[in-house]
Parts: structure tokens; C-alpha cells; sequence
């Protein structure tokens, strides 16, 4: 352990005001608490039962140690989810498929870096670990974390992405299978793009059926940027009153993130 630093009252006083300007308290509203840590768009609704939390995450599935910028974006939406259960949000629905989400080898690999970086004193944020699971490893039992993803259009994006992933990592002979490969790979974002409006119009309905199963009466959405604007659409047809969060590290993350 590190020795421990006595701190006059006046360097605490400065440490306290510099923190309250990005940790919210659970004192704040959820606007206001939101606000330390992003842009929040309003809902014409009298309360707000949903936060929608925009997110980009990297597409390669690799645990990797991350750039400043990402670690950024990790930190900020960690610390939303955090104020969140303070105010009642127990159920977060994530992108992955309809259901728990799933206790595979991958969870496992994602779970060893988690429990690794933790005892040693490590920051998770800086660690590429799928967000909703660590979010449930970190806040059992008091949030229920639930795949709330049509389980075709995600796998048909998934396997997408990993052709995409593979074709990135290929070595080729010629230019001619460069050009080749560039061609699938533009085709199969394409694709994935085509889909992005579905995804999210679908997870908004399955989160909204989650809600009514579970009993939930607040509840968030991890969702990327490109299926924010037709889940947000979908919520308020539906009848909820929704925030919306976009965290000020978005605008350092670079666009390859989805």
C-alpha cells in the first residue's frame, strides 16, 4: 500500500471543487448530474423513466490497453451509470443479444482482465472490457443488466464484423486482393449501417417489454450513436419520458468506434 499524504484544508477544499465538476451527486437531479458529464437533451414528458446513454466502442474484441480518448468515454458513461442507480435506474439494457448476457469463453477472457486490473489496483476504464458486463460485475446485485438486441439483426452485425475484423488483419499477396478485400469491407459496413435504424428501434421495444417483466419503473440504454436517434424515436412512442446523454468524451473518440 502507498503512505499516506496529509493534505491541508485548503488542498482538499481545491481537490473537492475540482471533482465535484465531473463526479454528479446524488443529491443533483438527473439532468443536472448528467450535465457534469455530457450533453442532455430533454424529454417533453413530466418525469423521466428511461436514460438513453450514447456510447462508441471499439469493434475488434480484443481486450487491449486503450488510447486516452477511449478511457475518457469509459469513464464518463461508468460515472453516469453510477449516479443512475443512485436515482433508481436498476435495470440497464445493453447491446448484445435478447436475454442474460452470456456466460461464455470470451466472458470469461473479459472477466480475468476485469477481476486482474481490479486487484491490481488498476484503472478498469483504460482496459477495452465489453462496458456491460463490467457495469454488471461492478454493481451486482442491484442492477440487472439485460441484452436487449433482436437476436438475428445482431448476429447478422456481428458475423459481419468479425469478417470485417478478419479481412483487416489479412496479409495479402497482391494489390489486386487489397482493392478485393477494401471492396468487402465497405459491402459489409454497408451493410451493418443498413441495419443500424432496425437495432435500434428493436432494442427500444425489447427494453420497453423488459421494464414491464421485470417490474422495473426506471431503466437505461448503452446503445452506439448509430442506433440512438431511432431507439430515442421508438421510446417516445412507446409513452416514456427519456433523457438522452452524450458524454463530452465522444467528441475525442475517433469515428472508426461504432
Amino acid at each position: 500500500m502507498g503512505t499516506w499524504r496529509w493534505l491541508s484544508l485548503g488542498s482538499l477544499a481545491l481537490i473537492l471543487s475540482a471533482c465535484a465538476q465531473h463526479l454528479p451527486l446524488a443529491v443533483e437531479s438527473v439532468p443536472d448530474g448528467l450535465r457534469h458529464l455530457g450533453e442532455v437533451a430533454g424529454s417533453a414528458a413530466a418525469t423521466t423513466d428511461i436514460v438513453l446513454l450514447c456510447d462508441r466502442h471499439e469493434t475488434h474484441g480484443a481486450i487491449t490497453r486503450s488510447s486516452s480518448a477511449w478511457m475518457a468515454l469509459r469513464k464518463a458513461n461508468a460515472r453516469a451509470v453510477r449516479f443512475l442507480l443512485t436515482k433508481g435506474f436498476s435495470l440497464l439494457g445493453a447491446e448484445a443479444a435478447l436475454g442474460p448476457l452470456p456466460d461464455d469463453t470470451i466472458a470469461y477472457a473479459h472477466r480475468q482482465a476485469w477481476t486482474e486490473a481490479r486487484d491490481q489496483g488498476e484503472d478498469i476504464d483504460a482496459i477495452n472490457i465489453y462496458q456491460p458486463l463490467r457495469f454488471q460485475w461492478d454493481h451486482a446485485p442491484q442492477l440487472e443488466v439485460w441484452g436487449i438486441e433482436d437476436p438475428a439483426q445482431y448476429a447478422l452485425d456481428t458475423d459481419a464484423l468479425e469478417r470485417i475484423n478478419a479481412l483487416r488483419l489479412a496479409e495479402f499477396a497482391n494489390q489486386a486482393e487489397v482493392d478485393a478485400a477494401k471492396l468487402a469491407i465497405t459491402a459489409l459496413t454497408d451493410q451493418i449501417r443498413s441495419r443500424a435504424d432496425a437495432r435500434g428501434t428493436a432494442a427500444a421495444r425489447n427494453l420497453h417489454e423488459r421494464m414491464q417483466q421485470s417490474g422495473a419503473e426506471r431503466a437505461m440504454l448503452l446503445l452506439g450513436s448509430a442506433h440512438c436517434v431511432a431507439a430515442l424515436r421508438e421510446l417516445q412512442r412507446l409513452g416514456h419520458g427519456v433523457l438522452f446523454f452524450r458524454a463530452h468524451a465522444m467528441n475525442q473518440v475517433v469515428p472508426r468506434g461504432r
